[in-house]
């Protein structure tokens, strides 16, 4: 049985990021379509807000896992990785707000004021909560690149760990600019790709 005392604050962040993946990949499969998000159906509303909770929390966990396996580098911490910090705490903000918006605020307005809710929702056609959601990936892969480059000169684990944050900060930089052109299908696919580095990057890091 492994004691949370011998746990290291790396491996319960990379823990709690496991589960939050999970989470969230379950609840959204259950919700479907986010286009359902305002649906009367109460189990669809509730199974969508619950995705969006999850998906907070992740922008929350993400941060303290990127810089617990920066600072188990080798590399010091310069002014290079102060500012990919400041990129990922920038996302953290944005992203966190904007899940919280569509989990909290959303659902009440759509009763209250619809017309409000209606340009927050994601599933919008001018889609503006989405577009500054994936302006805040754009921000969380400038801070994961810059934070994460420096691992690929690791001679350990950190090596490929810092190759799947390089490959996950590519994606995320160019799901913004791909949504931005008008090539969504292309942005859903990056930002899953994105997303879905982390875990095994958390893996990694429960066995390490």
């Amino acid at each position: 049985m492994v004691s949370i005392r011998n746990t290291s604050p790396r491996q319960l962040f990379a823990g709690l990021l496991v589960l939050e993946l999970i989470a969230m990949a379950l609840f959204i499969a259950l919700a479907g379509d986010i286009t359902v998000f305002p649906s009367s159906d109460p189990v669809k509303l509730l199974n969508a807000r619950l995705g969006f909770a999850a998906a907070a929390l992740i922008a929350l966990t993400i941060v303290p896992l990127v810089v617990l396996l920066r600072n188990e580098s080798k590399t010091p911490w310069d002014t290079s990785a102060s500012i990919g910090l400041a990129f990922l705490i920038a996302y953290m903000t944005v992203n966190s707000v904007i899940y919280t918006v569509q989990a909290v605020a959303v659902p009440r307005f759509f009763l209250s004021h619809p017309e409000l809710a209606q340009q927050l929702w994601f599933g919008d056609s001018g889609r503006l909560a989405f577009s500054i959601d994936l302006f805040g990936y754009m921000l969380n892969g400038i801070g994961v690149m810059m934070l994460g480059l420096p691992l690929t000169r690791d001679e350990r684990w950190l090596r490929w760990v810092g190759w799947m944050l390089v490959i996950s900060g590519i994606s995320s930089v160019a799901c913004y600019f791909t949504h931005a052109i008008g090539v969504d299908w292309a942005a859903s696919i990056l930002t899953t790709v994105a997303g879905a580095l982390f875990l095994p990057i958390a893996l990694i890091s429960l066995r390490k």
